[in-house]
Formats: C-alpha cells, sequence, structure tokens
C-alpha cells in the first residue's frame, strides 16, 4: 500500500503543474484542445468513481487531481479565445476507452 504521505507530495505536484498551464489558459497565451481536455477529466472521473465504489482510500486523490486538473483547463478554455474545438484521432480512442471503462465498471 502507498503511504499517504507520497500520495499527498503527488497530489500537490500535480496540483502545481497543473495551475501554470490552467493560468496560461486563462491568460490566452496556450490554445487548448477542449475535446481532449474534456476527454482526459472524464476518463479519470470514471476510473476516480470506480475507485471510490471499490473503496480504495486516500490512494484515489491521486486520480482525482488527474480528473480535476484536465477539468479546471477545460472550463478555463471558455475564457480563451484561442482555444478550439478539435476532435482528432486522440480524442476518438480515449473517447472510446472512457466509454468501454464506464461500461466495464458497472
Amino acid at each position: 500500500m502507498l503511504n499517504p504521505n507520497f500520495v499527498l507530495v503527488g497530489v500537490l505536484v500535480q496540483f502545481l503543474g497543473g495551475l501554470s498551464y490552467f493560468i496560461d489558459t486563462l491568460k490566452g497565451k496556450i490554445k487548448p484542445n477542449k475535446v481532449s481536455w474534456f476527454l482526459w477529466a472524464f476518463a479519470a472521473s470514471i476510473a476516480f468513481a470506480s475507485e471510490i465504489k471499490q473503496g480504495v482510500g486516500i490512494q484515489s486523490l491521486t486520480t482525482l487531481i488527474v480528473a480535476f486538473v484536465p477539468f479546471c483547463v477545460f472550463l478555463a478554455s471558455f475564457v480563451n479565445k484561442k482555444a478550439v474545438w478539435k476532435i482528432q484521432k486522440i480524442d476518438i480512442i480515449c473517447g472510446t476507452l472512457s466509454v468501454m471503462g464506464y461500461y466495464c465498471g458497472m
């Protein structure tokens, strides 16, 4: 089992890493793809929900932050006029795997 201190450090590192991208999205410095960021948040949300259902515990915080950061960037992309809605091959793959994960986890 992973030491809870490592979980908290991992969550903090992920949050701080995503914070700069979030801020750059708000400032319009970057051009995020809304589809990609939504799918990354959605896929991780499914994994987090499955972990909660299985009673994983504090370790599930690492998955929560992996969902939370992309969701924040996705929301920030609506402020950014350079953000795009562009479906790419990776989005189709990610979306398909997310839906499969959802139905396999039920």
